[in-house]
């Protein structure tokens, strides 16, 4: 495995279809593909939640 090759997992997701148009337009703006765009966005949302939590749970601890 090369430096820059990292695992990778599946997941398969449901949608509305007009959920999966929103999301290949939009990738397709940013010039991504639908994974990329799926992906990074699901991450990002990920981040702050957690990030909102911490910054939480740290306020409590206080």
């Amino acid at each position: 495995m090369s430096k820059q090759t990292k695992p990778a997992a599946r997941l398969d997701v449901r949608m509305p279809i007009d959920v999966l148009k929103r999301l290949e337009r939009a990738a397709e703006i940013q010039g991504r593909t639908v994974t990329d765009f799926v992906v990074g966005a699901a991450d990002e949302a990920a981040c702050r939640a957690l990030e909102q939590t911490e910054i939480i749970r740290l306020s409590v601890e206080d």
